[in-house]
């Protein structure tokens, strides 16, 4: 039997004896410095079926999923975020696993979708737009299809694409964006929304860089739709 929590209970001690027990049943290894413990595929695979069959896979979903947000709470913000980088694979690969393996559309939660839009922010600041692009892609288009176009969650998911491209230097497909988010955000945020101001700025700066790329026939043709 698995120790379990109590209010008086000491967490690390009660998470170390777990693990200890789960080790001793060789459901888990550990690596050799000790600080990451390590599971089969095979053993993997053999509890997602066994939890799909017994109706609880969406429960255990939903309690990775929590876990894994316990855990991003813990990561850095700014310029730390980079002593941190191990942590952060940590957490995209552990989230993007996560998703791979729900068994359709309908069990992706909000949480995990924050966890995913996160988990970009997360390799953007670490310059890693060859992930992060893809990723802001998609956690946009599972948002569009969860939420809705106009959530407020939709709209930041497409500034930040729209960020990402600028930051690639992809204007072609940044500008758009931008002036598609900027009209939504205007009318369900309105104008003066702190929300829809970060956009127009995001715009700005991204129409600046076209001008001073020499892009003005760009500039041009959005401007004279």
């Amino acid at each position: 039997m698995l120790n379990t929590l109590s209010d008086d209970a000491n967490p690390q001690l009660v998470v170390r004896n777990m693990l200890a027990d789960l080790a001793d049943t060789s459901l888990i290894t550990f690596s050799k410095d000790g600080t990451t413990a390590l599971m089969h595929r095979l053993v993997q695979r053999v509890l997602r079926e066994r939890a799909a069959h017994h109706n609880e896979l969406l429960s255990v979903i939903a309690q990775a999923s929590a876990l894994l947000d316990a855990f991003d709470n813990t990561l850095p913000d700014g310029p730390q975020l980079w002593k941190s980088r191990t942590d952060v694979e940590m957490l995209v690969e552990q989230t993007d696993t996560l998703y791979q393996h729900l068994p359709n559309d309908d069990a992706l939660t909000e949480d995990l979708l924050r966890l995913r839009a996160r988990c970009g922010r997360y390799l953007y600041e670490l310059a890693d737009l060859r992930r992060a692009i893809p990723l802001f892609e998609r956690t946009l288009a599972d948002r569009e299809r969860i939420l809705g176009p106009n959530h407020p969650d939709t709209l930041a998911s497409r500034n930040n694409l729209a960020y990402a491209y600028r930051a690639a230097g992809d204007l072609k497909r940044a500008i758009p964006l931008y002036e598609r988010t900027l009209a939504d955000a205007e009318r369900i945020l309105g104008p003066d929304h702190p929300n829809t101001q970060a956009i127009r700025n995001n715009l700005a700066a991204a129409r600046a860089r076209a001008s001073r790329c020499g892009w003005r026939h760009l500039l041009a043709r959005r401007r004279s739709r």
